[in-house]
């Protein structure tokens, strides 16, 4: 079986979707606890997010 939310939220990061990859890898990260890809995902879309904010400030 395919991740198919992992490669979902890694899509919406690269198109700029911060907000929704957030919200994908939180859910992921919430069933698969131990897969500590989701936590690397979610920091980068975060971190992203929260650039995104400051610059537009």
């Amino acid at each position: 079986m395919l991740p198919v939310r992992e490669y979902l939220g890694s899509a919406l990061l690269k198109a700029g979707l911060d907000a929704k990859a957030v919200t994908i890898f939180k859910k992921d990260l919430k069933e698969n606890s131990n897969n500590h890809w989701y936590l690397k995902w979610l920091y980068q879309s975060l971190q992203k997010k929260i650039n995104g904010q400051l610059q537009a400030s």
